[in-house]
């Protein structure tokens, strides 16, 4: 059985008054393994979009054109106790002073997990995705025609999820989506879809392979993407990595 029941996942700006490698290593030494006091949490890991990785975004809203990083935290069961013990914990953290100044949050939820798959060259079940090693992830967030969502969910578990799978470089795929009760950014009338494809070669490369299956699935209909690209793994005690400047050929669309 997967433990993993829920993954919370959240894209955030850069913080604007302290120095991002600073951040980094706060989120990474202070933060992050305080989360772990919560028994429901299961796996934590950060990811940053580089220059690299922005140019092969295949798509992005307006209001996520400034994501630089993602966060995810996966829970088990029980689901709702666990969610308020996670926000509990986060609100006591920033009432007794042990948050820097936060990342801003440009999109934040909590999602059920509706399909968890592992590459077959991997030799891992499909449980055991998230705590292999990997070199970065791909997201991928849609908002669905809720009169479609059934057939689009029948589709993208099958051959959706198949096609991502056969790209070099995806080592496993979660899929999630919106669920009544669970705590997100978005409206709540609106279906949406989370995938969040785990890599073990270069992000900005399998993000270039990726793009042509996703952008091929947008054109049936039905599904609107909000954001699609890739992030690459925070190297921990390598915080600086993230800051230095960048010169890559290209632009995201």
């Amino acid at each position: 059985m997967n433990r993993v029941k829920v993954g919370f996942i959240a894209l955030t700006g850069l913080p604007k008054s302290v120095p991002e490698a600073e951040y980094l290593e706060w989120h990474a030494t202070r933060h992050m393994p305080e989360q772990f006091t919560v028994p429901g949490i299961v796996n934590a890991q950060r990811w940053h979009s580089t220059a690299a990785c922005r140019a092969q975004r295949a798509a992005q809203a307006d209001h996520l054109v400034d994501a630089e990083n993602l966060v995810s935290y996966l829970l088990s069961d029980p689901v709702e106790q666990n969610l308020v013990e996670f926000q509990a914990l986060n609100k006591k953290l920033n009432e007794t002073g042990k948050f820097i100044e936060p990342s801003p949050f440009l999109m934040l939820g909590a999602y059920k997990l509706l399909e968890p798959r592992a590459a077959e060259r991997t030799l891992i079940s499909d449980h055991a995705v998230p705590w292999r090693p990997n070199l970065g992830v791909y997201l991928v967030v849609e908002r669905l025609d809720p009169a479609r969502a059934e057939e689009y969910d029948s589709e993208f578990r099958g051959a959706g999820v198949d096609g991502l799978l056969s790209v070099p470089g995806v080592a496993g795929v979660y899929l999630y989506g919106t669920a009544p009760g669970y705590q997100t950014s978005h409206q709540v009338d609106q279906t949406h879809r989370v995938t969040v494809a785990y890599l073990d070669a270069d992000p900005a490369t399998v993000g270039a392979a990726v793009r042509p299956l996703l952008e091929a699935r947008w054109k049936n209909g039905g599904v609107e993407p909000v954001f699609a690209g890739p992030f690459e793994s925070v190297v921990q005690w390598n915080w600086q990595r993230f800051t230095e400047p960048e010169q890559v050929a290209g632009s995201p669309s």
